[in-house]
This record gives C-alpha cells, sequence and structure tokens, in this order.
C-alpha cells in the first residue's frame, strides 16, 4: 500500500492487526513500525512518526 501511494489504508492495516505481532521480541514490531511510520511520512504525519519513534525507544528500554 505504501508503494502504491494508499498510506491512509497502509495504516489502518497496520494498526489492525498489531495484536498479531504484539510480543517483545516480535522482529516484525519494529518492522512493521517503520513501515508505518513511512506512511505517516507520505501524509505529512511528523508528529505521529515521533510517536511511533518514543514508543520504539522506550520498549528498547525495558529489554
Amino acid at each position: 500500500m505504501e508503494m502504491q501511494g494508499r498510506a491512509e489504508d497502509g495504516i489502518g492495516w497496520m494498526i489492525a492487526r498489531e495484536p498479531h505481532w504484539s510480543g517483545d521480541d516480535n522482529f516484525f514490531r519494529v518492522h512493521n513500525r517503520w513501515h508505518r511510520s513511512l506512511c505517516h511520512l507520505d501524509l505529512g504525519q511528523t508528529d505521529e512518526v515521533l510517536a511511533l519513534d518514543l514508543q520504539r525507544t522506550a520498549l528498547r528500554s525495558r529489554a
């Protein structure tokens, strides 16, 4: 969706599937947040990108 210019669809798809990769040791959680961040960037939603990065940083500091 990201490469098709469907950023809003991509964000919705990622959010709907987050519970499936929510374990602390699940690499896909980090990887998919990266793709979600790219969708937010496409839409000019830099606050959302920063919020996702802060969540990632908080998760790493707990590990």
